[in-house]
Protein backbone atom coordinates (compact mmCIF):
# COMPACT_ATOMS: atom_id res chain seq x y z
CA UNK A 1 0.00 0.00 0.00
CA UNK A 2 1.68 3.54 -0.68
CA UNK A 3 1.38 6.57 1.48
CA UNK A 4 -1.82 8.05 -0.70
CA UNK A 5 -3.54 4.72 -0.17
CA UNK A 6 -2.78 4.63 3.32
CA UNK A 7 -3.85 7.93 3.89
CA UNK A 8 -7.21 7.37 2.57
CA UNK A 9 -7.40 4.61 4.35
CA UNK A 10 -7.01 5.78 7.80
CA UNK A 11 -9.43 8.45 7.20
CA UNK A 12 -12.12 5.48 6.59
CA UNK A 13 -10.76 3.60 9.53
CA UNK A 14 -10.62 6.58 12.15
CA UNK A 15 -12.99 9.71 10.73
CA UNK A 16 -15.71 6.71 8.87
CA UNK A 17 -15.76 4.11 12.04
CA UNK A 18 -15.32 1.57 9.03
CA UNK A 19 -13.49 -1.99 8.98
CA UNK A 20 -11.34 -1.51 6.31
CA UNK A 21 -9.69 -4.44 4.17
CA UNK A 22 -6.71 -3.17 1.78
CA UNK A 23 -5.11 -4.35 -1.54
CA UNK A 24 -7.42 -7.26 -1.99
CA UNK A 25 -6.55 -9.60 -4.91
CA UNK A 26 -9.18 -9.98 -7.70
CA UNK A 27 -9.08 -14.13 -8.02
CA UNK A 28 -8.49 -14.77 -11.78
CA UNK A 29 -8.52 -11.28 -12.29
CA UNK A 30 -5.54 -10.95 -14.37
CA UNK A 31 -2.91 -8.88 -11.87
CA UNK A 32 -5.88 -6.63 -10.77
CA UNK A 33 -6.42 -5.71 -7.14
CA UNK A 34 -8.65 -3.53 -4.66
CA UNK A 35 -7.01 -0.90 -2.94
CA UNK A 36 -9.97 -0.49 -0.22
CA UNK A 37 -12.94 -1.83 0.67
CA UNK A 38 -14.32 -0.28 3.68
CA UNK A 39 -18.20 -1.26 5.73
CA UNK A 40 -19.56 0.88 8.74
CA UNK A 41 -21.07 -1.43 10.86
CA UNK A 42 -23.28 1.33 12.34
CA UNK A 43 -25.15 2.38 8.85
CA UNK A 44 -24.25 -0.83 6.79
CA UNK A 45 -23.00 1.52 3.95
CA UNK A 46 -19.86 -0.21 1.93
CA UNK A 47 -17.27 1.47 -0.08
CA UNK A 48 -14.86 0.49 -2.88
CA UNK A 49 -12.22 3.26 -2.68
CA UNK A 50 -9.34 3.59 -5.81
CA UNK A 51 -6.64 6.20 -5.36
CA UNK A 52 -3.88 7.36 -7.13
CA UNK A 53 -1.84 10.20 -7.30
CA UNK A 54 0.81 11.76 -9.01
CA UNK A 55 3.90 14.31 -8.31
CA UNK A 56 3.48 15.63 -12.36
CA UNK A 57 2.99 19.52 -12.03
CA UNK A 58 0.16 20.78 -13.50
CA UNK A 59 -1.66 17.18 -13.69
CA UNK A 60 -5.51 17.50 -14.62
CA UNK A 61 -6.61 14.76 -16.38
CA UNK A 62 -9.52 14.87 -18.94
CA UNK A 63 -12.93 13.41 -18.23
CA UNK A 64 -12.45 11.16 -20.83
CA UNK A 65 -9.27 9.26 -18.96
CA UNK A 66 -10.24 9.22 -16.01
CA UNK A 67 -13.38 7.37 -17.42
CA UNK A 68 -11.07 4.86 -18.73
CA UNK A 69 -8.99 4.54 -15.62
CA UNK A 70 -12.21 4.57 -13.75
CA UNK A 71 -14.16 1.70 -16.08
CA UNK A 72 -10.71 -0.39 -15.58
CA UNK A 73 -10.72 -0.34 -11.83
CA UNK A 74 -14.26 -0.58 -11.05
CA UNK A 75 -16.13 -2.67 -13.71
CA UNK A 76 -13.12 -4.46 -15.06
CA UNK A 77 -13.16 -2.96 -18.63
CA UNK A 78 -9.34 -3.75 -19.61
CA UNK A 79 -7.10 -0.99 -21.33
CA UNK A 80 -7.26 -0.52 -25.14
CA UNK A 81 -3.72 -1.48 -26.51
CA UNK A 82 -2.89 -0.50 -29.87
CA UNK A 83 -0.18 -2.33 -32.28
CA UNK A 84 0.89 -6.08 -33.91
CA UNK A 85 -1.17 -7.74 -31.22
CA UNK A 86 -2.84 -10.09 -33.87
CA UNK A 87 -6.28 -10.04 -32.00
CA UNK A 88 -4.95 -11.30 -28.85
CA UNK A 89 -5.32 -8.45 -25.94
CA UNK A 90 -8.04 -8.94 -23.33
CA UNK A 91 -9.91 -5.71 -25.11
CA UNK A 92 -9.67 -7.10 -28.18
CA UNK A 93 -11.35 -10.45 -27.24
CA UNK A 94 -13.87 -7.87 -25.51
CA UNK A 95 -12.56 -9.78 -21.89
CA UNK A 96 -14.59 -8.11 -19.04
CA UNK A 97 -13.16 -8.57 -15.27
CA UNK A 98 -16.34 -7.52 -13.31
CA UNK A 99 -17.89 -10.78 -12.79
CA UNK A 100 -14.23 -11.96 -11.11
CA UNK A 101 -14.44 -8.39 -9.00
CA UNK A 102 -18.35 -9.01 -8.52
CA UNK A 103 -17.50 -12.57 -7.12
CA UNK A 104 -14.48 -10.81 -5.03
CA UNK A 105 -16.62 -8.41 -3.44
CA UNK A 106 -19.01 -11.43 -2.45
CA UNK A 107 -16.36 -13.50 -1.14
CA UNK A 108 -15.32 -10.63 1.32
CA UNK A 109 -18.68 -10.19 2.36
CA UNK A 110 -19.66 -7.08 0.15
CA UNK A 111 -23.24 -6.54 -1.62
CA UNK A 112 -22.39 -5.44 -5.12
CA UNK A 113 -25.48 -3.55 -5.72
CA UNK A 114 -25.26 -1.82 -2.60
CA UNK A 115 -21.24 -0.93 -2.99
CA UNK A 116 -20.48 2.93 -3.14
CA UNK A 117 -17.57 3.35 -5.25
CA UNK A 118 -14.55 6.28 -5.36
CA UNK A 119 -11.57 7.28 -7.00
CA UNK A 120 -9.57 9.76 -5.21
CA UNK A 121 -6.87 11.01 -7.31
CA UNK A 122 -4.96 13.98 -6.69
CA UNK A 123 -1.63 15.73 -7.40
CA UNK A 124 1.27 16.63 -5.00
CA UNK A 125 4.16 18.52 -4.82
CA UNK A 126 7.68 17.59 -3.37
CA UNK A 127 9.48 20.78 -1.87
CA UNK A 128 12.66 19.85 -1.14
CA UNK A 129 13.66 20.80 2.75
CA UNK A 130 16.89 23.69 2.60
Amino acid sequence: MNAAEHIVEAYFRYCESCFTITDRKVKKGNNRQLDLLAYNVRNGRQFHVETGVTHRENWCPALDVLVEKFQKKFFGVPPKRTGATEGRTDSERGKSYFPQINATYREMGFNPSKLNAFGFVGSFEIIPMI
